[in-house]
């Protein structure tokens, strides 16, 4: 979650993923940290929404509008992505984790 409030008043959670890089990471470090590495978090594949914090995140995945997350979704990658493909990855990110009978 990037360009939110709520890392204005949450010491930058919104890039938490970084802290999982460098644990020492100082919070003001890391929207730099974010930039710099953007190119690994998209060969990752790591989701990122910009304008939007986790609790409205949290709110849409439940209501199921996927489409609305799109808008917020961040493209890390070369290529750009129709929004169609967006909400797909989006999708396939959420579906249910099947146990696997013993």
């Amino acid at each position: 979650c990037i360009n939110t409030r709520y890392n204005r008043r949450c010491f930058n959670d919104g890039y938490h993923v970084g802290h999982h890089v460098k644990a020492n990471r100082h919070w003001t470090e890391m929207p730099d940290d974010f930039l710099s590495n953007r190119a690994r978090y998209a060969a990752e594949g790591a989701v990122v929404f910009e304008g939007i914090d986790y609790f409205q995140i949290w709110v849409l995945l439940m209501l199921k509008r996927y489409n609305v997350l799109a808008r917020h979704f961040v493209d890390l990658g070369e290529r750009p992505r129709s929004r169609r493909e967006i909400v797909e990855l989006l999708r396939a990110r959420t579906r249910p984790v099947r146990a696997v009978p013993s």
